[in-house]
């Protein structure tokens, strides 16, 4: 942030049309619980669902692999909740969702 800030000033970036956002909050952000327009509730359940869907298939995935490769067990009802709890958690916090990546190799 102080180099950007100090290529603002020493270019005057902030008088040839550039736009800069100005402070940003300190802190951590607030817990608030979303709210969701009813007319969109709909859509948003059958692309949530979908995700969902492809993020769990992706999570197990990940934790087989991990599995077969350490040797030992997983639980797919325990992946679930804890994919779950961790979304809830990031929504909560105005944060982005948790996802798997397959790993390479």
């Amino acid at each position: 942030m102080g180099l950007a800030g100090l290529i603002i000033f020493s270019l005057n970036l902030q008088n040839a049309g550039i736009a800069i956002i100005g402070l940003l909050p300190a802190g951590l952000p607030t817990l608030h619980w979303p709210t969701i327009p009813r007319a969109h509730l709909g859509e948003l359940l059958g692309a949530g669902a979908g995700l969902a869907l492809i993020s769990f298939s992706s999570a197990i995935l990940t934790a087989r692999s991990f599995a077969a490769k350490n040797r030992y067990e997983i639980d797919a009802d325990r992946e679930f909740t804890a994919l779950g709890m961790a979304n809830i958690a990031a929504g909560v916090f105005t944060a982005h969702g948790w996802r798997a990546r397959i790993p390479n190799g």
